[in-house]
């Protein structure tokens, strides 16, 4: 009996004598991994700050940020900026160079071109005589100083004509004002041939109709010769004719009219009209531009 208590308690002092051994070894290791990262951790952080330090801050390329102000024939200028490494614009300046510059710039001969002529105005005249119209282009890179300097304009006028025109009357005017502030009169309205010659319609360019504003007071004015009682009346007669208005037009087809008046202060006591109307041309017209042949 005695001897399985020996055994026993020798099995027990062995045991804890081992367990003791290898937790001994355990922490032994683990002091050793810890050692072993932290010194990697160390010499990796050391290297990272080295590379901080090596590498100091450079500009990065240049980039045109404003294009040639000349598109060709000549020098101009662009601009061109750049940004530093580190973000810090200050970093790179201390180095020397700044941010921000404008370079000489010259992209050779010009080689633009105008376009067909691509836009007009209507003609000027309907019909009938030559008028003029409008024509633009544009210049194939959309400066258009750079064509004009190959010669030739944006825009020119060209003569048109629609053709003959189809005689025809425009609408009649108004009537003009009565030629007597009281008693009978007469009022004139016009209209006019689209031709330009009023001879190409058919019919009058004119019309006229009598006209009474009211009646004229105070008593007629007569010339008596006394011959013991008798009164003799002296007949009513026109003066001569007057120009009211020397012509309608200053130039080409127009009107003139004419007035008298009677002896008797009333043209009713005088035969015919006291008042008339006939044509004039006082020159030919010349036109007033001086148009380009297409």
């Amino acid at each position: 009996m005695e001897i399985l208590k020996c055994l026993a308690l020798t099995i027990i002092i062995v045991n804890t004598i081992c367990a003791q051994g290898v937790r001994r070894r355990n922490s032994e290791d683990d002091i050793h991994i810890r050692t072993r990262y932290d010194a990697a951790e160390q010499t990796y952080s050391s290297r990272h700050l080295m590379f901080l330090e090596d590498v100091p801050a450079s500009w990065t390329a240049w980039s045109i940020t404003k294009a040639c102000s000349i598109s060709c024939d000549g020098t101009g200028y662009l601009e061109k900026r750049r940004t530093c490494s580190s973000g810090v614009l200050a970093d790179c300046e201390a180095q020397g160079g700044t941010w921000w510059t404008v370079v000489a710039c010259d992209n050779g001969p010009c080689t633009a071109s105008w376009t067909e002529w691509n836009s007009h105005t209507a003609c000027s005249k309907s019909c009938g005589e030559a008028g003029y119209f409008e024509v633009k282009r544009n210049c194939s890179n959309g400066v258009l100083r750079d064509c004009e300097a190959n010669g030739g304009k944006y825009w020119e006028i060209r003569v048109c004509n629609n053709g003959a025109c189809v005689p025809t009357w425009s609408e009649w005017s108004a009537y003009s004002a009565c030629s007597k502030s009281c008693g009978i009169g007469v009022t004139v309205k016009y209209r006019t041939c689209n031709t330009g010659r009023n001879d190409d319609c058919t019919g009058k360019s004119y019309e006229l109709k009598t006209c009474a504003p009211g009646s004229c007071t105070g008593d007629r004015t007569t010339t008596t010769t006394t011959t013991t009682t008798t009164t003799t009346a002296v007949p009513a007669s026109w003066s001569e004719w007057t120009t009211k208005i020397i012509c309608s037009a200053s130039c080409g087809p127009g009107y003139s009219e004419k007035i008298r008046t009677c002896s008797s202060g009333h043209s009713n006591d005088c035969t015919g009209k006291a008042w008339g109307v006939y044509a004039c041309n006082l020159r030919k017209c010349v036109g007033r531009f001086q148009l380009l042949q297409a």
